[in-house]
């Protein structure tokens, strides 16, 4: 097969593919998210998933369930299950990889804590990568839109927002700097994943799984249990209180990636 441009090897994971389909949205600005952010008003992960997900008209899309995710200028990261993170790491860490059929990897490419590239590996090797630039690269290569390799995909809307997808069930959509990226994973994945974004079994406590399947408490021993290479540094992150209030959405993000609920 193609040569993977990241080893997931060198992470210890423990030990059917579904259809998802996309749906085109509008969008509108990410800016005053992320200011929100770093002023420290954290929203609600429920409130969030709900502005920045796509919509679609078919009434069976949501069976079973889908997973959803949202990250935030790199390292403000909410997980399927709701949790909150926040990480300023300087390395490639996984953000979700189906660690029982090995369908797919999600890989963010952090510097400083910003967001470089987002990367997603198919079963077969394939990579598919997003720049923080805008542009695409297959297999390391530069590559025009739309990409369409037998198995993932990528896409550039008119309106400047960025697609990667598997034909695995595995949907990212990204602002044209990364600054926001909204994930949705098809339900079959349900209990089956590894990363910064959670395992996806609808119980927030055991959000901060170890590869090894340990449950951690502390949000920096979590996240640099994904870094991809051990020669980075360290991220030291803030711990956050289970407790930790969060502040409404700005009125913006009800028009990112399309619409309201």
């Amino acid at each position: 097969g193609i040569p993977s441009l990241f080893n997931i090897e060198s992470i210890p994971f423990i030990t059917g593919p579904g259809q998802l389909s996309y749906t085109p949205t509008g969008v509108g600005a990410s800016l005053s998210l992320v200011n929100q952010i770093l002023r420290g008003d954290i929203p609600d992960p429920l409130s969030l998933i709900q502005a920045y997900r796509p919509r679609s008209l078919d009434p069976f899309d949501e069976i079973p369930a889908k997973l959803r995710a949202v990250v935030v200028n790199g390292q403000h990261i909410f997980t399927f299950d709701g949790r909150h993170l926040t990480f300023p790491g300087n390395c490639r860490y996984v953000l979700a990889h189906d660690y029982v059929d090995r369908n797919f990897t999600f890989v963010l490419q952090l510097q400083n804590g910003k967001p470089k590239s987002l990367i997603l590996e198919d079963k077969s090797g394939t990579t598919v990568e997003l720049k923080d630039n805008g542009q695409v690269a297959v297999n390391g290569a530069s590559h025009g839109y739309p990409v369409e390799e037998k198995d993932v995909y990528a896409f550039r809307r008119p309106d400047g927002v960025l697609g990667i997808g598997s034909q695995y069930g595995a949907l990212a959509y990204c602002s044209a700097k990364l600054e926001v990226c909204y994930f949705e994973i098809n339900g079959f994945y349900l209990g089956k994943l590894r990363g910064l974004l959670g395992d996806g079994n609808n119980e927030a406590y055991d959000d901060f799984r170890l590869p090894n399947g340990k449950i951690s408490t502390s949000e920096s021993e979590f996240g640099n249990s994904y870094r991809l290479a051990s020669s980075c540094p360290q991220a030291k992150c803030p711990e956050h209180s289970h407790h930790q209030q969060h502040a409404a959405l700005p009125p913006a993000c009800e028009q990112v990636f399309g619409g309201t609920s």
